[in-house]
């Protein structure tokens, strides 16, 4: 990421850190790092992370960054399709997914959030 890219990154998780409940069981679509889950104070969240331009995959104390892409990337063995989620975080996601898979992605992330659950999103512009 370029130094422009960092500073869009740094006000996209300012906008969402303040949405995603106190220690949260979170999903983040598009992590690329893990700098959601290391925001400062009891809004730290736990959860995974996907990201299909990782380095590598990342198991950190409260978190795991997952190479891959959502949803059509995620294995049935993988710990994450069982999981419920408290939020779901997609931070400059959306715009990069084809528009034939936007409503799957829309079911992947129903299934994937617990009854009353949050789905916090920030969108460039789609297509």
């Amino acid at each position: 990421m370029n130094r422009i890219d960092r500073l869009l990154q740094r006000w996209r998780v300012s906008q969402a850190i303040p949405r995603v409940p106190e220690g949260a069981r979170m999903l983040e679509v598009g992590c690329f790092d893990d700098r959601l889950f290391k925001c400062p104070g009891d809004r730290r969240a736990h959860g995974v992370g996907v990201d299909p331009l990782l380095d590598q995959a990342v198991e950190g104390a409260r978190f795991r960054l997952v190479l891959d892409a959502f949803p059509q990337d995620m294995p049935d063995g993988e710990q994450i399709v069982v999981m419920q989620f408290v939020v779901i975080v997609m931070l400059a996601v959306l715009e990069h997914v084809a528009r034939e898979r936007i409503e799957e992605c829309a079911r992947t992330r129903e299934d994937l959030l617990v009854p009353d659950g949050l789905a916090v999103a920030t969108v460039r512009r789609l297509w």
